[in-house]
């Protein structure tokens, strides 16, 4: 029986091999490794690898490669945000391989690739006002705290477009009231919007739905908006600049429009006969929709919120009332 190689020799070969060395290269640079032996180590790292077959392997060779993958690695390197059908074609046009997108998510999944959302991070951000905020929402509990803010939809160019703030946002869901309006939402018009359909289902404070937690802006710095919070006894807080990570309703957001793009079919046509009033139909079923599969106090705890579901509320808790039991059905470390 020939002497196995030592490992640091089947090493680089392999090295040699994943470089694109052809079993004769390959050979030329190891001549005293047999050529069946290199062509077999060849196989086996582009098929599976690695130099030696592996045990209790069975079924198709795999139609994305290590080579294939190793280039797949670098490409989303330089182009993480690609989409899986555009993979797909770059696999199509460069390796002549047309794998299922499963079968592309399933691969990356392997290598350790994990789907994102990217986001870029202002160096404006104040950290001295940021920890402010954060000690701030800390004092209340997640069914005190309501977001407002406008989100933007898109119909045929980027010169049709429709504003609209889809409801505020609680640890229950979305309040009730969408307001729908073509054009930029303006202080007036997000003012009567906040006096007719949120203030009121919100409480003075201290007490659940108190605490309405806006982004800085312009329009929401009108001192109607202040003076219309104080006379509801509701505490206004401004979120700190370039710091959407404290706002759940972003996330939210980010997921509605998931949907809305996913089911853009059933919007109605730009410019069809009561367009807007149709437009608000559809965002009240994507609402309705979408919060089916979303848990909102998972999405109030990402930004830092309180839950009670957070060890730290649940010690703050029974510090305060320590004959009080609680049920915690999980529990997860906050993000700091």
């Amino acid at each position: 029986m020939p002497q196995k190689l030592h490992p640091e020799v089947v090493d680089e070969i392999v090295s040699v091999i994943r470089r694109g060395f052809t079993p004769s290269q390959v050979h030329a640079e190891f001549p005293g490794v047999g050529k069946r032996t290199i062509e077999r180590f060849t196989r086996n790292t582009r098929n599976f690898g690695v130099p030696y077959l592996p045990e209790g392997r069975h079924g198709c060779k795999p139609i994305i490669t290590p080579e294939i993958e190793e280039d797949l690695s670098q490409l989303l390197a330089a182009k993480p945000t690609m989409y899986l059908d555009e993979i797909k074609w770059y696999l199509e046009e460069n390796w002549d391989i047309s794998p299922s997108e499963t079968t592309i998510w399933r691969k990356l999944h392997q290598a350790g690739f994990r789907k994102k959302v990217t986001q870029r991070i202002s160096n404006k951000r104040d950290p001295v006002e940021r920890e402010e905020h954060y000690q701030f929402i800390r004092q209340f509990d997640e069914e005190d705290l309501v977001f407002a803010d406008e989100a933007g939809a898109h119909e045929g160019t980027l010169k049709r477009r429709t504003g609209w703030a889809p409801r505020a946002y609680a640890v229950d869901g979305y309040l009730e009231g969408t307001l729908v309006h073509h054009g930029s939402v303006t202080a007036d018009l997000f003012l009567g919007w906040l006096e007719t359909t949120v203030l009121p289902q919100m409480n003075p404070a201290p007490g659940p739905r108190s605490v309405l937690i806006l982004d800085n802006l312009k329009a929401h710095h009108d001192q109607r908006i202040k003076n219309a919070c104080a006379d509801n006894g509701v505490i206004l807080k401004y979120l700190p600049r370039y710091s959407p990570d404290f706002n759940p309703i972003e996330l939210s957001f980010h997921l509605l429009k998931q949907w809305m793009r996913k089911h853009r079919d059933w919007s109605p046509e730009w410019g069809s006969p009561d367009y807007e009033r149709n437009f608000e139909k559809f965002i009240d079923i994507a609402l309705q929709s979408f919060l089916e599969g979303v848990d909102n106090q998972e999405l109030f705890r990402k930004c830092y919120v309180r839950t009670r579901n957070d060890p730290e509320y649940l010690e703050f808790a029974q510090l305060n009332d320590p004959e009080e039991e609680w049920s915690v059905p999980y529990a997860m470390p906050l993000a700091s």
